[in-house]
């Protein structure tokens, strides 16, 4: 008699000869039932797609599964594996040259063991009148192992029986964010300085933050809550922003959290699906950068390596360390050309940001949201997820409430300080008294070096930069509430 990993991962196959000709497949187990079924073009480690049986499977989920595992006819890969600890799953089982592999996916990390198929086997008890064992390939065998799936899915409320009820799911529908109007963004022809550069751009996924809060503060700096957003509306409160980079400074997408209905939309997922969607591409650029505000989780890491391709640089920048994920594909450099690093943006205080500058701040975000979080911890004495932090009204109101212009703020500081300075007074004749310069108010002084050519075409480009910013967070804002 097979023992039941034997026997599912027969059902597998079969299913994989009677619905995917030419296609791998994974089947979804919950309490020992087969309860779905997904059908994906045939996985290569090569591809940079997330067109995978496995990752095709978990993102139609409403919610994460007890007691799961999943069968499948393809090799899984870190995007399967990381995706599977998100969700729970218990356990991977897949068939390898003539191995049987079982991997267990822990949140906390993935475990392989190996059982290995020999003439010894129990494998032809599925093959009729002893007609050998499974190959490397065992879609060689598929008519005998179809006909042996039919003959015992005869057997009312058996697992075959319930396999052969299950109809390969449609396709994954992607979340797509609207254009965020910063595609010719072209910071880095400005910004010269690529930590300058990164600082902003995380300044700016906290800002995508602060819109999908569900919160709002006027003028005053005093905070309320967007009617009906925090109780309604599936994005508000899920809060963890992402922004796709190039290398040219330009903002080609965004995501943010959605995971009300689905517990593997995070930003970052949703981030590469939306511009996979919308610009009808499988990969992400070469030399590009994401800025999401918290380090990415076991799932995420996985889709990023999977997405970027081999030999490609590409950097990860977060704004926050998260504690509660260990081992994940960007912790371990299974792309060694992915660089992941936290963010080295500053957050100015209330009092630099009313005095127009937030040039000191001192404050690194990495360290402060966390410490923040942790004091938090101690005073309830009760543990509380990074989301959950960042829903509360005092958190929105330290970080976010007045806050709007400090990446303006900052990215004045650093353009202006590179302004060349105003004209001195000439050099007097020799030999008479050095001229005296008049004494300005601080005011009048301050006139005339905005007054400078220089100063003027650079506040002018700012200008330029502030109303495309403005005009993203307000697509920000609505699609987190539409």
């Amino acid at each position: 008699m097979m023992d039941e990993a034997e026997f599912r991962m027969a059902i597998t196959h079969a299913l994989a000869h009677k619905h995917a000709a030419g296609k791998d497949v994974a089947v979804l187990w919950v309490e020992k039932k087969p309860v779905s079924l997904q059908v994906a073009p045939k996985v290569n480690a090569a591809d940079t797609n997330l067109e995978l049986p496995i990752v095709r499977l978990l993102r139609k989920l409403d919610k994460r599964p007890r007691n799961a595992c999943i069968t499948t006819t393809g090799v899984p890969t870190e995007a399967c594996l990381g995706m599977a600890r998100m969700c729970g799953i218990e356990h991977i089982s897949y068939l390898d040259k003539r191995k049987l592999k079982k991997v267990v996916t822990e949140r906390s990390k993935t475990t392989e063991s190996i059982i290995t198929i020999t003439n010894g086997s129990t494998y032809p008890d599925v093959m009729p009148n002893g007609a050998g064992v499974w190959t490397d390939d065992p879609s060689r065998h598929g008519l005998q192992l179809l006909n042996w799936f039919n003959s015992q899915a005869r057997a009312p409320g058996s697992q075959c029986e319930l396999a052969n009820q299950l109809l390969p799911q449609q396709g994954v529908t992607a979340t797509v964010f609207a254009s965020s109007g910063m595609e010719y963004f072209g910071l880095k022809s400005l910004v010269t300085d690529q930590t300058v550069l990164d600082n902003v751009f995380m300044m700016l996924a906290w800002e995508m933050v602060a819109q999908v809060s569900g919160f709002q503060s006027d003028l005053k700096g005093e905070v309320s809550a967007v009617a009906d957003a925090r109780s309604n509306a599936d994005y508000a409160g899920h809060n963890i922003g992402s922004l796709l980079v190039d290398e040219k400074g330009n903002v080609l997408a965004w995501g943010f959290n959605t995971n009300k209905h689905n517990p593997t939309r995070h930003g970052e997922i949703n981030l590469i699906s939306s511009y996979f969607a919308s610009e009808s591409v499988s990969a992400l650029p070469a030399r590009g950068t994401i800025y999401t505000t918290l380090e990415p989780c076991e799932m995420c890491s996985g889709a990023i390596c999977r997405t970027v391709p081999a030999e490609t640089d590409f950097r990860v920048i977060y704004g926050q360390e998260d504690v509660n994920v260990y081992e994940t594909a960007l912790q371990r450099a299974v792309k060694v050309k992915i660089a992941m690093t936290g963010s080295q943006a500053a957050l100015a205080s209330a009092a630099m940001i009313r005095s127009g500058s937030g040039a000191d701040a001192e404050s690194l975000l990495v360290n402060y949201i966390k410490n923040r979080q942790d004091a938090a911890i101690r005073t309830d004495k009760k543990f509380k997820a990074t989301t959950a932090f960042l829903k509360e009204k005092s958190t929105y109101k330290t970080f976010f409430a007045g806050a709007r212009p400090q990446w303006w703020l900052y990215l004045w500081d650093h353009l202006s300080s590179t302004l060349p300075p105003p004209p001195g007074p000439s050099t007097p004749p020799v030999g008479s008294s050095p001229a005296v310069p008049p004494v300005l108010p601080k005011q009048v002084g301050m006139a005339n070096d905005l007054a400078s050519a220089e100063a003027i075409r650079l506040n002018n480009q700012l200008d330029i930069i502030y109303q495309l910013v403005e005009s993203f967070m307000k697509t920000v804002a609505a699609q987190a509430r539409a």
